[in-house]
């Protein structure tokens, strides 16, 4: 494992300075009962009874989430937020002293010293006047905008003698509009002793004046103070919010509601509605059909508090799966249109994205939007201009672009998602894509969007837009998480950036507004938001930065470790310890201060998670102490209790998995096995405490079996050696690059500590596959003592090098460079080795030759080897492919694959036994097949004579002998404590096969839950030899009796009950 600290992924401008109730409220059905479902083991490895409502009661009922945003709509933001203290980021000038006073106000500078206005998003231009002003009360006076006024009397009061505030619009009046630009959401604001003047260029513009105002404002006993200020603000972009586009459990009313009120507040003026699993909205035949009347006062509702908070509310209709491109249709749109605008919808859009077959055609959606824009959008005065996301949302450019760009009426808003479809927005590209689309694209950006990685949270800063790109684009949407109050973080600054993007500071913005969202525990919702902000591997590939500040400290103490030295007395051993203690204590303080019982709810397993891998590195880096001071037996208390708790945490992942997709499944009438995980810090500090606990754990395991325990450490003939961990990191985009000029004979390779059986072998070089920065011939050699040397296959070349066999054993194993450079090509390269791998079980990975399909990523669960769901449509072409290589073999039962076309008769199924050689199976019309035997290699190919266009909704092996009848003795004997083979326990016995058949006895170290132990010898006898006991660790057992060679020891216990195994030490 590497620390990836060069993972912050810097870009332009100056923005880049550089765990739920879920909500069950949606449009398909309301939960207010309670799910079953099994709660947390009570076990005593956790240090703590674990909380038996960890599970079912998160997932509780729609009244108390209901309750919880009742109450919130009658607190005032103030009261609830308490932000005087906080910035804007603006340099401002000290409040000053005056001795001004009018018979409404008096005005002082008793303002807290290097206090300055905590206003965002940071105004354009803003300027200190004097001192402050006291108002006892507001006398209002102008222009009556009822959603302004109401904003104002949430925090002052109002009295016909109170002191004045005049408000006015500029828009649709006589009045000069002076120096505020005419542009939408536009303001001034003056305050001074004589009085308060609020301007707008609209009456959006005069609501942001009162947000604006409110935020400057603070409560004193003897009133409201504010400070006297110049305020001349106006938005970068027209159009700024979110897009409610995700797949999964959609927000919900209470959820968009809180977004609401929160988008009024910050000056975001658009919500686009298009959940994927509302019928009514697309995705399926209904599109058609008027909402029920209970959604439809839903819909209502939703409306008229969106106008009070000065947004858009826009409407999407997705009728691209069964369109028909005929007057039929376009006249059901028109008449769709007009139900919604009969609900008090002025804003709507129409979605074409994820779709294939005759709805993708660009001339056919360009006909049917030209069709609604003329015979509803044009007629109605009062309506925004239409908006849609095309097919081809992502790119940069091609026919599909240019149809839409050259015949779409020019005033319909077209979205982009970037150059990829999960990407960054960078101002060459977004030049580029406008000249095809002949407008400025509307961003459609997908962030902090994680229905692609549902494992994981994006509570880390916002970055990757181009602050120049602003002027170039007609709105932007942020599609955002399925947690709305979690969102709230992203969008925060997505809010600032897109109002002011040259005053953006996205490091501090983001620290603000967790300030500022989190009173009440703003250092601990800070440590979680660190360590939660990167989604992992995907196939879109886009990476955030994770645990940035105390990467380096993690690397440190790591160096450390690997060389052996001593760490308990350095200075990066006490801050990565305090940082351990900071991810323990966070989860409890966010859920007694945070004040917003939905988000805990919507964060509760990745609380749950955080606090237990908090709890295991503080205990790994117990352990080390422990071992310096030469405490074995507390050393191994404290590696035990470390691997307990990151045991715990892979049960509680797959259990809460389960439970939310059968929630989200349940609610939605629709099938949801998306949620696989519940994985914080998985960029720098989970793996940081498994390679403390691994590389920890050496000495303690060593004593407890009496021999030297073998680590795993590069072993290379050359000089430089800076970054030569990353070779054994298993991440395939870190490598140890040697910047020496290789030449023949050079080697790179690995020193396993203890002689063992060489089964396999997987080496990966150079820094991508085309590179030649790699041995580019050699010969793979296995040594006993590091001197006399055996090949363990015939000369190879290129990067990647695989060797399976048996029967050879070594302590060293390399790859000797047998030619300098390239063969017949450049002779002075250096070298680059991604990964070396001995004796690891080669993951499944993804089989194809369909370019679109190379990023696909495989997984791996309890009963099924799969393909992660990628969304968007692709081709696939004919006589290309789509499948899974398993190198390890497995044995499947049979295949699910779903690709969302209206048929299988174009694809063919083969299956590999070997890797080489393919067998076709049949397939069935709903493609599923038997298969019924190991295989190591299933493919679907296109057999037709056209491209298939399609979406990757399933690709699924089910594997067979679910029920683990047999145990794996891998991990329970590979010294290292990070790693378990679990048993699920029954009155049939588990074996776990013995690699020291003379031995006498076995030394178990387990999770301390109970088990029979029995053992097998050369009689083919099971004698019972002890059992595993609760509470119990670690467990000798008396091998004597047992006839040698010793075959295996068999675990049974009760039914639905289960043990970890961390080790079996044969002795």
């Amino acid at each position: 494992m590497a620390v990836r600290t060069g993972v912050r992924m810097e870009g332009t401008g100056p923005q880049e300075r550089c765990p739920q109730e879920w909500v069950l409220s949606s449009w398909h059905s309301r939960y207010d009962g309670q799910l079953s479902v099994p709660g947390r083991s009570n076990l005593t490895c956790r240090g703590h009874p674990a909380r038996s409502e960890a599970i079912g009661p998160y997932l509780h009922g729609l009244v108390l989430y209901r309750l919880f945003f009742t109450l919130m709509n009658l607190i005032p933001f103030r009261s609830m937020m308490a932000v005087t203290a906080l910035g804007a980021g603006l340099a401002l000038p000290l409040f000053a002293q005056s001795s001004s006073s009018t018979s409404s106000a008096a005005t002082s500078g008793h303002a807290k010293k290097a206090s300055r206005m905590p206003v965002y998003p940071i105004p354009q231009k803003m300027t200190r006047s004097g001192g402050s002003v006291t108002v006892p009360a507001l006398k209002l006076i102008g222009v009556k905008d009822a959603p302004t006024m109401n904003a104002l009397k949430s925090m002052f009061a109002l009295s016909p003698n109170g002191f004045p505030v005049q408000m006015s619009i500029i828009k649709g009046s006589k009045k000069p509009a002076g120096n505020i630009p005419q542009k939408a959401g536009a303001y001034s604001l003056s305050v001074t002793p004589q009085g308060i003047r609020m301007t707008g260029y609209d009456d959006e513009g005069l609501f942001y004046a009162a947000q604006t105002l409110l935020q400057l404002a603070e409560k004193t006993p003897s009133g409201v103070t504010v400070p006297q200020v110049e305020v001349l603000d106006w938005p970068d972009v027209p159009f700024r919010g979110t897009i409610e586009g995700f797949y999964g459990l959609p927000w919900g009313q209470e959820g968009r509601i809180s977004q609401f009120k929160f988008y009024g507040k910050y000056k975001m003026n658009t919500y686009i509605y298009g959940p994927k699993d509302d019928v009514f909205h697309g995705f399926s035949k209904r599109w058609r059909e008027p909402y029920p009347a209970d959604m439809a006062k839903d819909l209502k509702e939703l409306v008229k508090i969106a106008k009070e908070n000065k947004v858009n509310f826009v409407w999407a209709v997705h009728p691209g799966a069964d369109i028909h491109w005929g007057e039929a249709d376009r006249k059901a749109a028109v008449k769709k249109f007009e139900m919604m605008y009969d609900l008090g919808f002025r804003s709507f859009a129409v979605f074409f994205d994820d779709i294939g077959g005759e709805g993708a055609k660009p001339e056919g959606q360009v006909e049917f939007l030209n069709y609604l824009n003329k015979e509803f959008i044009h007629k109605k005065p009062d309506v925004t201009p239409l908006i849609v996301c095309p097919t081809a949302y992502a790119g940069n450019g091609g026919r599909y672009h240019e149809v839409m760009g050259e015949h779409l009426d020019k005033d319909i808003g077209i979205m982009w998602t970037g150059s990829g479809i999960v990407s960054d927005i960078r101002t060459p590209a977004l030049k580029g894509i406008n000249k095809f689309l002949q407008r400025p694209a509307f961003i459609w950006w997908n962030f902090p969007v994680t229905d692609y990685v549902r494992h994981a949270l994006f509570l880390g800063r916002t970055y990757g837009v181009d602050a120049d790109a602003m002027p170039y684009m007609q709105g932007f949407a942020s599609n955002p998480m399925d947690k709305p109050e979690a969102s709230k973080i992203s969008l925060f600054s997505v809010a600032n950036m897109t109002w002011n993007a040259k005053a953006y500071d996205s490091d501090k913005t983001w620290k603000d507004s967790i300030r500022i969202l989190f009173p009440g525990c703003a250092s601990a919702m800070q440590t979680f938001a660190n360590h939660n902000s990167d989604g992992g591997p995907s196939g879109h590939n886009y990476r955030k930065e994770e645990s940035v500040e105390i990467a380096p400290v993690v690397e440190q103490v790591l160096d450390l470790c690997r060389r052996g030295a001593k760490v308990a007395d350095n200075k990066a051993f006490e801050r990565l310890k305090a940082e351990f203690a900071k991810m323990a204590q966070a989860p409890d303080i966010i859920r007694a201060k945070a004040n917003n019982p939905a988000f805990v709810a919507e964060v509760e397993p990745w609380l749950i998670q955080f606090e237990s891998l908090g709890k295991a590195g503080m205990n790994s880096m117990q352990m080390l102490e422990a071992t310096e001071a030469g405490n074995s037996s507390a050393a191994l208390n404290y590696a035990m209790e470390a691997a307990c708790l990151l045991a715990e945490m892979q049960r509680y992942s797959k259990e809460i998995s389960k439970a939310i997709n059968k929630h989200v499944t349940e609610v939605t009438k629709k099938n949801s096995p998306w949620q696989t995980a519940v994985k914080p810090s998985e960029l720098v500090m989970a793996p940081a405490v498994r390679e403390l606990l691994d590389l920890g754990s050496t000495p303690v395991l060593s004593r407890v079996s009496g021999r030297a325990v073998g680590r795993v450490k590069p072993y290379v003939s050359t000089k430089l050696k800076n970054g030569i961990e990353k070779m054994l990191d298993d991440d395939p985009e870190s490598y140890f690059y040697c910047k020496e000029v290789q030449k023949k004979g050079d080697f790179f390779g690995v020193d396993l500590g203890v002689p063992r059986e060489i089964r396999t072998v997987s080496i990966v070089m150079g820094r991508n596959d085309s590179d030649k920065d790699a041995v580019n011939k050699g010969q793979l050699e296995v040594s006993m003592d590091g001197q006399s040397w055996s090949p363990l296959m015939p000369e190879t070349s290129g990067v990647r090098v695989e060797y399976q066999g048996s029967g050879k054993k070594g302590r060293f194993v390399r790859y000797r460079a047998t030619v300098q450079g390239v063969p017949g090509g450049k002779p002075d390269v250096w070298t680059a080795i991604r990964d070396f791998k001995v004796n690891a079980p080669a993951a499944p990975s993804v089989l194809t030759d369909a370019p679109a399909f190379k990023g696909a990523v495989a997984e791996t669960g309890d009963t099924d080897i799969s393909l992660k769901r990628i969304m968007e449509v692709h081709p696939l072409p004919p006589r290309k492919s789509l499948g899974l290589q398993i190198p390890a073999g497995a044995a499947v039962e049979s295949a699910s694959i779903n690709l969302k076309t209206p048929d299988m008769k174009w694809a063919k199924l083969f299956i590999s036994m070997d890797g080489k050689g393919w067998t076709e199976v049949p397939l069935k019309a709903d493609g599923s097949a038997e298969i019924g035997g190991v295989v190591k290699g299933v493919k679907l190919v296109n057999a037709g004579s056209s491209p298939q266009e399609v979406t990757l909704e399933e690709f699924k092996l089910n594997l067979a002998n679910k029920g683990k009848k047999d145990g794996n003795s891998g991990a329970a004997g590979d010294f290292n404590l990070a790693t378990f083979l679990s048993v699920d326990l029954s009155p049939e016995r588990v074996e776990i096969p013995c690699t020291s058949p003379r031995a006498n006895s076995a030394i178990v170290l387990s999770d301390g839950r109970e088990a029979t132990v029995q053992a097998c010898g050369a009689d083919g006898r099971w004698v019972p030899v002890g059992s595993l006991g609760k509470g119990k660790k670690v467990t000798t057992l008396n091998l004597k009796s047992v006839r040698k060679p010793v075959k295996a020891i068999g675990l049974t216990g009760k039914k639905d009950t289960s043990v970890n195994i961390f080790e079996v030490i044969w002795k």
